[in-house]
């Protein structure tokens, strides 16, 4: 199941009572820390194409009346703390969610390009992440993430 079939699964769920009226508000779909509209196109392909609807948790869902929009915060169940981590600090660096943005991952030195470097990726824990630099380039539309864990460090 993909990552529209999810959303799509939480915008047809069941209205809470006296709530039908934010129904029709601006859908806005955060999946580990990160808006959908700027996940990471070899991530998407490797990993949320691949995640059932049962492999993801709602964290929150906050409604807004006044710019009249619902964000939905979901998680990931393999997501660890470190590409959570990684995915806020995107979060932080982007000040408007509405921004079409490719981000660009690379851990060592190693642009995340295959399946098994996405995985890696995804399952990093936060005390194995020694640097996280996040570039944000507006004029191109790519934040790139620079990932190095300490055992790199140390050897370069």
């Amino acid at each position: 199941m993909t990552l529209s079939v999810f959303i799509s699964f939480i915008m047809n769920a069941q209205p809470v009572r006296d709530l039908e009226r934010y129904n029709f508000y601006e859908y806005i779909f955060i999946v580990d820390n990160l808006p959908q509209n700027i996940l990471s196109n070899e991530v998407h392909e490797y990993y949320y194409r691949h995640l059932s609807q049962k492999q993801y948790r709602v964290k929150c869902q906050f409604i807004d009346p006044k710019v009249k929009q619902r964000i939905i915060n979901a998680i990931s169940r393999d997501a660890k703390s470190g590409y959570l981590f990684v995915n806020q600090r995107i979060s932080e660096r982007v000040n408007n969610i509405e921004d079409r943005l490719i981000v660009q991952y690379t851990y060592n030195g190693t642009p995340v390009e295959s399946a098994e470097e996405v995985k890696r990726l995804v399952r990093l824990r936060r005390k194995q992440i020694s640097v996280c630099d996040v570039e944000v380039d507006l004029s191109q539309g790519i934040v790139s993430v620079h990932i190095y864990d300490g055992k790199f460090r140390l050897n370069h």
